[in-house]
C-alpha cells in the first residue's frame, strides 16, 4: 500500500494568533511561512504501509503494537483549555464553548483493527518539512477507537482512527471533526464577515503515560477576487494554552519521566553548581570576577519529551520546560529573577546528558527599561537613550559538575515611522550589544 500522507499539525508557535491576511492559492503564506505549491498535495512524504501478522508482531522499529498498546490504551484524563473568539480586523470566529480551563477524557480501545508497519521515505519532487530523510521517519500505525469526552458536553465523540508511533513510550492520533456530524455539543457561533468559512477542525492527540498532549485548530477562509485568505484558528489545547508541547512531544509533570530522567533531576543539577564567578569582558567597570550564584526553580509548565524523531540533530527523549531563574553577583553587578528555557539531552544510554538553559528569543523579547532593571537587576550600565533593553543568558550543565555560559545585555532603539508615506516601510528596531559577560565554576571556563 503505498500513499502520501502530511508532515505538518498543530502550531506549535507561543503565538496564540496568526495573522488572517490574502495571498494567491500558488503559494500562501501561512502564519508568514511562505509554502511551496505542492506542500498541500504531498507534503514531502510518501509512505508505504505493510500490514502485520498482529499485535504481538515485532515491526523492524524494534517493538510491537502490543508494546505500544500496554503503554497508551485505555483511559487517559487531562486538564484542557478552550481558546477565546478570534477578532483581528474586520474577521471575527466565536465557538459555542466557554474560553477557560475544562477536562478531557480520551479512552483508546483496541478492537481488532490492522497492524502496519510504514516505510517513509521522502517525495523525490516534493518538499520536506525537515530537508531530508530523518524528517520522513518509518512508523508503526494501529487502527483502534477513541472516545473523547469533555467535561462541558462540547466534545462527546467516539470515533474510529489511526494510532501512528514511532516510539513504543507514545501514540499519536489526526483526527478531521466535521462540525455537522458531532455529537457534542461544538459549534460555530459567529462568522464575521458574512463571506467568510470556517474550515472543519483537526484535533491531534498525543498519548503516553505521562499524560496527554495536543489541542484542536479549526482554520478561516476568506476569499477577494482570485485570492484566498487563510487564517489557523485555535480552539483548544492540553495539557495547558500558553506554549504548551509540540504536536511531537509528550507532556509530562515534573516528576514524569519518558525515558531515564525527570525534569525534577534536571532541576536538581543546576542547582547542585558551587563557585562559579561572572567576570564581566566589556560594558562594566568591575572587579576582574565575583562569585556567581544561580537557582532555578519549576513553576509549573508542562514538561515536554521530544516522541517523534526529526532531522533537527535533537534526539528522541529530549526534555523540554520553563523555569524561573535567579543569577546573583556578589559585587551586586547582577542581580535577577526571569524565566529561562531548559533542555536537557539523552545520554547514549538513556540517562541525563548536558543541560543547556537559555532566554526564549531574547531579540524578539526586550522589554521596557523600568522592567528590565526589576527582571534582571544589572547595574552599571547607561541605558540613556535607549527605548528598550534585553538580555541573551544561556548556560551549559554537564554531568561532571562543570557549569559555564554567558550574557549580552541589548539596547534598543525604536524606529520612528510616524512620518513615513502610506504603504512606505519602517526600517524597526536598532539593537545594540552593550555589555557581555561569561561565568563558570571551571577555572580555565572563560
Amino acid at each position: 500500500m503505498r500513499r502520501t500522507l502530511p508532515r505538518f499539525g498543530l502550531t506549535s508557535s507561543p503565538i496564540s494568533r496568526l495573522g488572517l491576511g490574502l495571498c494567491l492559492l500558488a503559494a500562501c503564506d501561512f502564519g508568514g511561512i511562505a509554502q511551496p505549491d505542492n506542500l498541500a498535495q504531498d507534503g514531502g512524504c510518501v509512505d508505504t504501509a505493510r500490514p502485520l501478522a498482529g499485535v504481538e508482531a515485532q515491526s523492524s522499529l524494534g517493538f510491537s503494537a502490543a508494546q505500544l498498546l500496554a503503554r497508551v490504551e485505555g483511559e487517559h484524563v487531562s486538564p484542557m483549555v478552550w481558546a477565546e473568539a478570534l477578532e483581528e480586523g474586520d474577521i471575527r470566529v466565536e465557538f459555542n464553548t466557554t474560553p477557560g480551563m475544562a477536562e478531557l477524557r480520551a479512552v483508546v480501545r483496541y478492537l481488532g483493527g490492522e497492524v502496519r508497519e510504514v516505510s517513509s521515505e521522502p517525495e523525490e519532487s516534493g518538499f520536506t518539512l525537515g530537508g531530508g530523510a530523518g524528517g520522513c521517519p518509518d512508523y508503526l500505525e494501529v487502527d483502534v477507537e477513541i472516545e473523547l469526552v469533555s467535561d462541558d458536553g462540547a466534545l462527546a465523540e467516539t470515533l474510529p482512527a489511526t494510532l501512528r508511533s514511532w516510539d513504543p513510550r507514545f501514540g499519536k492520533v489526526d483526527l478531521e471533526l466535521p462540525l455537522d456530524a458531532l455529537e457534542g455539543s461544538l459549534a460555530v457561533r459567529t462568522v464575521e464577515p458574512a463571506h467568510a468559512r470556517v474550515v472543519d477542525p483537526s484535533l491531534q492527540l498525543g498519548l503516553s503515560q505521562l499524560g496527554l498532549s495536543g489541542g484542536i485548530e479549526g482554520g478561516v477562509e476568506l476569499e477577494s477576487g482570485d485570492a484566498v485568505g487563510f487564517g489557523v484558528l485555535p480552539i483548544a489545547s492540553w495539557p495547558t494554552a500558553e506554549r504548551p508541547c509540540a504536536p511531537n512531544e509528550a507532556a509530562a509533570k515534573i516528576d514524569g519521566a519518558f525515558g531515564e530522567f525527570t525534569a525534577a533531576e534536571v532541576l536538581a543539577r543546576i542547582n547542585a553548581v558551587e563557585g562559579a564567578k561572572l567576570s564581566w569582558s566589556q560594558g562594566l567597570d568591575v572587579a576582574v570576577e565575583s562569585a556567581f550564584e544561580i537557582a532555578a526553580e519549576h513553576q509549573g509548565d508542562p514538561v515536554c519529551f521530544r516522541a517523534i524523531p526529526e532531522d533537527d540533530g535533537l534526539d528522541v527523549g529530549q526534555l523540554h520546560t520553563r523555569a524561573e531563574f535567579s543569577a546573583s553577583a556578589a559585587d551586586g553587578s547582577m542581580d535577577g529573577n526571569f524565566e529561562v528555557e531548559v533542555y536537557a539531552e539523552p545520554a547514549k544510554d538513556g540517562s541525563l546528558g548536558d543541560v543547556r538553559i537559555d532566554i526564549y528569543a531574547p531579540y524578539a523579547s526586550t522589554v521596557e527599561l523600568a522592567t528590565f532593571a526589576e527582571l534582571y537587576g544589572i547595574e552599571g550600565i547607561d541605558l540613556a537613550g535607549y527605548d528598550r533593553a534585553g538580555l541573551t543568558f544561556s548556560g551549559v550543565f554537564t554531568a561532571d559538575g562543570a557549569a559555564s555560559g554567558a550574557l549580552t545585555v541589548l539596547g534598543v532603539t525604536d524606529a520612528d515611522c510616524a512620518d513615513n508615506a502610506p504603504g512606505e516601510p519602517c526600517e524597526g528596531a536598532d539593537i545594540r550589544e552593550l555589555a557581555m559577560a561569561e561565568w563558570s565554576n571551571q577555572s580555565s571556563g572563560y
